[in-house]
């Protein structure tokens, strides 16, 4: 069986066809664009095919009542309209992030740190236009908005970071540090090595709120950063005054590949259908 499957981004889109073969996802098209090259999510579809098979869009934003606005862009996506208007039979609308972590167990990794398995207990986050973040606890993947939680500082430099950022007058969220637009801003006071350390810093605190055995770190300026994170993420990332030891003891991966979002939607979908 084949279907359809999107990936929309803050920045970047891609659509493919795909399908299933001895549990593995086979990509036998795709196609790349600039989010804002399509006015509506119907029209990029149609550009690319006109096949009337099932399909899932992972959307980097909030799913309610099967409609969806980018969080960091003017794109909506509504399940009814699409599914009109594209003629097809089936349709799921997932946040971008829940694709990553059904993608996760499926793709190479860089191994950056091994620790001991504790518990199924898994992190997927990711810096890209905005942070992205899931969980897989227990083979149950689950959504998340976590880099719109409030910033917080261990430290008087990270609190002269978070002063800067909020010159604006407004509260400071993690993913106006950890994204594309904040590692700009942090360049005018820092090196990039500065910004992997507060990235480092907020994936442990993500740990220790569900004492997770493993850290996926995937996203786009993840990729571009991936040589730099190799070298000194865990050395950050396992500085902690209580639970260092914890932390020295989970699991770190690096994913650098770019169509993760694709070949997520794609176990999901073939989960569904």
């Amino acid at each position: 069986m084949k279907g359809i499957v999107l990936d929309i981004g803050g920045t970047n889109s891609r659509i493919a066809v795909v399908s299933k073969k001895k549990g593995k996802i086979d990509i036998l098209d795709i196609k790349k664009v600039r989010t804002n090259s399509y006015k509506t999510v119907s029209k990029f579809i149609k550009s690319f095919t006109h096949l009337k098979i099932p399909a899932c869009i992972a959307f980097a934003g909030v799913i309610k009542n099967d409609k969806v606005n980018l969080t960091n862009g003017s794109l909506v996506a509504d399940k009814k309209t699409i599914m009109k208007e594209c003629y097809l039979p089936s349709l799921f609308l997932i946040n971008d992030f829940l694709a990553n972590s059904y993608a996760v167990h499926h793709l190479e990794t860089v191994v950056l740190q091994k620790g001991e398995k504790q518990n199924n207990f898994s992190v997927v986050v990711g810096p890209g236009t905005g942070l992205g973040q899931a969980y897989v606890l227990d083979g149950n993947h689950v959504p998340s908005e976590g880099g719109h939680v409030c910033a917080g500082y261990q430290n008087p430099t990270e609190k002269k970071i978070i002063e800067y950022f909020k010159e604006s007058g407004t509260e400071v969220h993690y993913e106006d540090i950890i994204s594309g637009s904040g590692i700009l801003k942090l360049q005018s006071f820092f090196s990039a090595g500065t910004y992997s350390a507060s990235h480092c810093k907020v994936n442990g605190s993500l740990l220790l709120n569900l004492l997770a055995s493993n850290l996926y770190l995937v996203g786009g300026i993840t990729e571009t950063l991936s040589e730099q994170i190799t070298n000194n993420f865990c050395l950050f990332f396992n500085d902690h005054k209580t639970h260092s030891n914890f932390l020295k003891n989970t699991s770190i991966y690096l994913l650098e590949d770019e169509n993760i979002g694709i070949i997520g939607a794609a176990y999901y979908l073939f989960s569904k259908i």
